[in-house]
């Protein structure tokens, strides 16, 4: 029964990641942020980067690296969304969930409207999402 649940979990999780446009490894979104290993590390820690571990690593969604300044960056809005997927303990793999799959709030992905600007949009939704403002 474990390992089906398991089984399961890595091909949902790997459909996830996919739909982000694939990953990079600690390393390579390191390097490619320009930043520490370290550094990187603790934002993810933080929650200004969203990270999981997927197998035995630190995975990182390429979707969330953006050009800014001809730059690279984390998309804007990205800290606030898995904020509020941390602190409603909902978690990391819930938070990709909602920002790659459309959400009717929107009328496309989370990830597409964080890329037109639209935080607070975004930021609205994931609480619908979540049901965090019914009481």
């Amino acid at each position: 029964m474990q390992d089906d649940m398991e089984a399961r979990f890595q091909k949902l999780s790997a459909a996830l990641l996919q739909k982000a446009g694939g990953t990079l490894s600690l390393e390579e979104a390191a390097q490619q942020l320009r930043m520490g290993e370290q550094e990187l590390h603790d934002k993810i820690q933080a929650g200004g980067v969203l990270g999981m571990v997927h197998g035995e690593k630190i995975t990182i969604p390429r979707m969330q690296i953006v050009l800014k300044e001809d730059k690279p960056d984390i998309l804007s809005g990205i800290s606030e969304s898995v904020d509020i997927f941390d602190t409603s303990k909902a978690g990391r793999w819930a938070a990709l969930q909602f920002l790659v799959e459309p959400d009717p709030n929107l009328g496309r992905t989370p990830i597409e409207a964080l890329k037109g600007g639209e935080v607070a949009a975004v930021i609205h939704a994931a609480r619908a999402r979540l049901r965090l403002d019914e009481e």
